[in-house]
């Protein structure tokens, strides 16, 4: 059974934390932590979109401090989030979308600054502070199903790149993954 739920804040230590197909978003800034704080758990976060968030100091999407392992991302799109130095929120500051080491696999980082793993690999699509990706998401608003949820836009650079075999059936809607013979699967939740 998959759980639909909008997250407002998570903070995770010392259990084991598995989301598949949700949606991460918090529309208020956070002083000093954004959307997810995973300290000393294992985290895996698959088809899940982690954005819109905000945080003073600290990235404002994930934050994986040292003592934390093994925390994975698949088919997953952290993008769009914002960190404020002291200037102002940007998503090109170091650590905006990610603070930290995670793996990831098949999915969308719009800025890698400040994420301390191996990008790029299996199917990766990761910006930089210079190129920052924009996964072009729409509002978080009511697109069908239970919860609220930010569709993929036309040239989202998310549709059809994510790993088939990890997607669960359906999406954070409800509506099946696949629905034609051998079609490439969205990185995220919708």
């Amino acid at each position: 059974m998959i759980v639909f739920v909008i997250l407002r804040l998570v903070i995770c230590e010392q259990y084991k934390l598995r989301m598949r197909s949700c949606l991460e978003t918090w529309r208020v800034r956070c002083v000093r932590r954004g959307g997810l704080y995973l300290a000393g758990a294992a985290t895996y976060l698959t088809n899940c979109t982690v954005s819109v968030n905000q945080a003073k100091g600290l990235s404002g999407g994930i934050v994986v401090p040292q003592d934390t392992f093994n925390v994975v991302l698949v088919n997953t799109i952290v993008a769009g989030n914002t960190e404020n130095t002291g200037i102002g929120y940007s998503e090109q500051f170091v650590g905006a979308d990610i603070s930290g080491s995670a793996d990831a696999h098949y999915s969308l980082i719009g800025n890698r600054a400040g994420w301390t793993s191996l990008f790029g690999a299996d199917g990766d699509i990761v910006g930089s502070p210079g190129h920052v990706i924009n996964a072009l998401l729409g509002p978080l608003q009511n697109n069908g199903g239970p919860t609220e949820t930010m569709s993929l836009l036309v040239g989202s650079p998310a549709i059809g790149h994510a790993d088939n075999a990890a997607a669960p059936a359906t999406d954070q809607r409800g509506v099946t993954r696949q629905n034609v013979p051998d079609e490439a699967t969205d990185i995220g939740a919708f």
